[in-house]
């Protein structure tokens, strides 16, 4: 085809480096549109197969998609490179005077090529995968929305877009509320002021946290045979202002828990008032929390 382009294009007399640049510029747009389809072909034949009929984690759907991507582009820019004799020389010399080897060693040794290989281990052995929610370092929570080749985007709760290099990453603290056990523990406390009916409170959080359709009983055998509550209710402090009860509750992932701890602050709140007990603070959100 470009011998055919080429001899068409000589009837206008055009200097013969014009053939040598159009004929990259054809390999460049070639390069475009099969790294296009590439993607077109994960997304529409790879994920709805492999995700849903083998059950395979997205997470290797999305980073095959870029990184074949990035295949197409990088071979093809060097086709097109290459096929500038200047050019093919210029590589030739470098390659042959450096060595194959050395060069490669360059290469990893750059920051990119450090991201690619970040990116390929967080796959492989997963310590965080596409959906997951998780927090790192200061960062703050997120859901994981992509992984390239490069960085992995994060979507906070704000619904901003946090991009971390997979090199930082994969040094970063992580917190994965998916990874092996995706139960969340959740603690909804309360501050009372002295003298206020304990026991009455306990009854009044564990009752409310017991009916939520989102609680989940998370007791093992040996728990339930000695009797151990669904709900566990504990005074956890006596402070200067009053007494802290939390309630424990289990949910299964973590927007049931998220749920749950807005639902039983409401009630709960709604019933202290409606039996005259008298709040001195409401809890804090903490995601885990901590005991």
């Amino acid at each position: 085809m470009l011998e055919n382009i080429q001899s068409a294009l000589s009837w206008l007399n055009l200097h013969p480096s014009w053939f040598l640049a159009i004929r990259a510029a054809l390999i460049v747009v070639v390069t475009f549109v099969v790294a296009r389809f590439s993607r077109r072909w994960v997304n529409l034949y790879y994920k709805p197969v492999g995700e849903k009929r083998l059950h395979l984690d997205p997470t290797v759907s999305s980073f095959l998609k870029n990184l074949t991507s990035a295949a197409i582009y990088f071979l093809g820019f060097i086709a097109a490179a290459y096929s500038i004799p200047q050019w093919r020389e210029m590589f030739v010399s470098v390659f042959a005077g450096a060595g194959i080897l050395a060069a490669i060693v360059g290469f990893a040794a750059q920051q990119p090529l450090s991201n690619i290989i970040n990116g390929l281990f967080i796959v492989i052995f997963r310590p965080i995968r596409v959906n997951d929610v998780i927090r790192v370092d200061q960062l703050g929570l997120g859901v994981v929305e992509d992984i390239t080749i490069r960085h992995t985007i994060i979507r906070s709760f704000e619904n901003q877009r946090i991009v971390i290099p997979n090199t930082q990453l994969s040094n970063a603290a992580i917190v994965n509320f998916h990874l092996v056990d995706e139960r969340i523990r959740r603690f909804v406390e309360f501050v009372f002021i002295h003298g206020s009916p304990v026991e009455r409170i306990i009854e009044i959080m564990r009752e409310e946290a017991e009916k939520h359709p989102l609680a989940i009983d998370a007791r093992t055998h040996d728990e339930i045979a000695e009797g151990r509550s669904k709900i566990e209710v504990l005074v956890v402090g006596v402070l200067p202002e009053g007494l802290r009860v939390r309630a424990i509750v289990w949910t299964k992932n973590f927007d049931d828990a998220w749920d749950v701890h807005c639902d039983l602050n409401r009630i709960l709140v709604s019933r202290f008032v409606a039996e005259g007990i008298t709040l001195v603070q409401a809890d804090v959100l903490r995601t885990p929390p901590s005991a």
